[in-house]
């Protein structure tokens, strides 16, 4: 696999000193499947935040986190590439994980560390078991400008005991298998209250309504009524990463209720939220049952801080 990446250091505001003056940037993802016939190659274009644990003047030790969009230019098709039982789309969700040593030789840094890779693109197209790579990476790059951490430069991270109520309205469309013809919309209500731990930490619970008619046609293996009504409810805790007006989210659910209980007790999500004013968000979440993808769900939020 190849990486290219181009990123800037932020350590001019206030918040950027509470994660240790983080980067943030852009790369382009390079690699080979290992099977040209069946999976092909893939190319990614992607966004990302390197976070220092350790930030001196020389060394750093640092995670990361990417999202973006994949291409693969091998995918499953029924009449040519049956094999392939791995993903039935071209385009795919980009999802990376890192964490690594970083040393600082003016103008050179070196970067040596351990990474996950998954690609899926959400049950939209079957089959969906997706691809995990994980890695060991070693890069070399050049910078102008490094801005050690300084602990008398870091603002207070302590935060009032506020609280932040949330109504979250989302749908995703996914397919059960390539045999069936049907796409289904499935809707999803959340209610959760949030408490900030920190200006950079968030742990709430919530309670989630998912409205998916794909359920009923999985259990009977029927495709004569693809809209049959099916509602099925968890609840769930959540740990919130907050960086400025951004927040990395993941949830661990259960089931409280499901008929059919066709993916078990247990769900999880992980996902985004971005601030658009100052009562509105706009998330994107990936649901899964086991690290099985199930929804991709895009939705937004109403939430009130007290």
């Amino acid at each position: 696999a190849f990486d290219f990446t181009f990123s800037k250091q932020l350590d001019s505001k206030p918040w950027h000193a509470l994660y240790r003056y983080p980067y943030y940037g852009l790369g382009l993802y390079f690699t080979d499947l290992g099977n040209p016939t069946y999976t092909g190659k893939t190319l990614a274009g992607y966004s990302f935040w390197d976070i220092p644990i350790i930030n001196k003047k020389k060394y750093s030790l640092n995670y990361s986190f990417a999202l973006g969009l994949a291409y693969l230019t091998k995918s499953y098709d029924y009449r040519e590439n049956y094999y392939n039982l791995v993903v039935g789309s071209a385009f795919n969700a980009f999802v990376d994980f890192g964490l690594y040593q970083c040393f600082f030789l003016k103008p050179l840094r070196l970067n040596l560390g351990l990474a996950y890779t998954h690609y899926s693109n959400g049950a939209v197209a079957k089959p969906n078991s997706g691809f995990n790579i994980p890695s060991v990476k070693f890069s070399i790059g050049f910078y102008n400008k490094h801005s050690p951490y300084n602990r008398d430069s870091s603002v207070n991270k302590k935060a009032d005991s506020r609280y932040e109520y949330n109504i979250f309205l989302a749908g995703g469309i996914r397919q059960n298998s390539p045999s069936d013809p049907y796409y289904y919309f499935a809707n999803t209500l959340s209610l959760s209250i949030e408490r900030y731990l920190s200006l950079k930490r968030t742990v709430g619970i919530g309670f989630d309504l998912f409205y998916d008619p794909s359920i009923p046609q999985r259990h009977s293996f029927s495709y004569n009524k693809p809209y049959t009504p099916y509602l099925r409810g968890g609840a769930h805790l959540s740990h919130d990463l907050v960086i400025n007006r951004m927040n990395i989210s993941i949830h661990l659910g259960h089931y409280l209720w499901d008929k059919y209980l066709l993916d078990g007790w247990i769900y999880s999500r992980v996902g985004i939220r971005y601030q658009l004013t100052s009562s509105l968000k706009a998330g994107l979440f990936i649901k899964s049952h086991f690290a099985k993808a199930d929804l991709i769900e895009l939705g937004i939020s109403y939430f009130i801080k007290k």
